[in-house]
């Protein structure tokens, strides 16, 4: 089970995981990600309830003290800075020039 001991400790997988991850709203309309609404309104719920704590485990799972990935998690793909270096460039020049990537 996914268990946020406080605040600061949500935040901080939040900042790790969630910010990263595709399902965590697309910037345009902050929709969220319904793991982790389930994981912060059912957190204490999940003690009392079985089922409920091995839902919420399925989502994220504990992996020892600490929450582990989420089950979810899908990396959001960042749209490349101008001019920025593309790290999959093979050319056989000094791939970190910005010339040696255009000729890729």
């Amino acid at each position: 089970m996914g268990y946020f001991s406080n605040g600061t400790e949500g935040d901080i997988y939040r900042a790790q995981w969630c910010e990263r991850c595709a399902n965590d709203g697309d910037g345009k309309h902050e929709i969220g990600c319904a793991v982790m609404d389930a994981h912060l309104f059912y957190n204490y719920d999940q003690f009392a309830d079985d089922k409920l704590k091995g839902a919420l485990e399925a989502l994220i799972p504990r992996e020892g003290i600490y929450n582990g990935q989420c089950r979810m998690f899908r990396l959001r793909e960042l749209p490349q800075a101008a001019g920025a270096v593309d790290p999959q460039a093979t050319d056989t020049g000094n791939p970190t020039t910005r010339e040696a990537v255009s000729r890729a």
